[in-house]
């Protein structure tokens, strides 16, 4: 059985990653967009997303977007983590410890939304889960996605898409 919350936590980070002018976006940035921002923001805060203004993205949020990008497309990237852990150092979190159960992290100061997916982050890397985040093969799409695949050989973000397109060119070249 699949662990709802981790899914949910793969699911917006994809989310996020994939709102920077993606393929999968068509190439325009959705947090440009009130309405696609308040979405994508209340994924990880419900009261990101009531506002529905654009003021309240601020630069920390566009800033772990791509970094986390930037970290799935090139994991060795120095700058990437330099940005993220400078990020993390702005936020202050506490521990909820119970017995049984896993310790979980409460954002407790800072920028809430980049506290949420500093959270989120840190989970799915404590569950060894990160390393499955990566870059679609297709050089025109770009976007992010989870390789739930139990040989973690995905390559495209979707076949229906990316993955039938580059499967058809190889066909055609091999056959010139």
């Amino acid at each position: 059985m699949k662990d709802v919350p981790t899914t949910k936590q793969r699911n917006r980070l994809v989310e996020l990653m994939n709102s920077r002018g993606t393929g999968v976006t068509g190439g325009a940035d959705l947090l440009d967009d009130a309405a696609s921002a308040a979405r994508i923001l209340g994924l990880f805060t419900p009261e990101a997303g009531q506002g529905g203004g654009l003021q309240q993205i601020s630069p920390e949020v566009r800033e772990i977007r791509s970094a986390l990008a930037e970290i799935v497309a090139h994991p060795g990237s120095r700058t990437a983590w330099a940005a993220l852990n400078r990020l993390a150092e702005q936020v202050r979190f506490a521990a909820r410890l119970q017995r049984g159960k896993r310790p979980e992290l409460e954002p407790r100061s800072g920028n809430r939304v980049v506290a949420c997916v500093l959270k989120d982050v840190v989970e799915l890397m404590d569950r060894g889960e990160w390393e499955r985040f990566k870059h679609c093969a297709r050089d025109e799409c770009s976007s992010t996605f989870f390789d739930a695949t139990r040989s973690k050989t995905q390559r495209w973000c979707s076949y229906a898409n990316c993955g039938n397109l580059m499967n058809v060119a190889a066909y055609r070249a091999r056959t010139r």
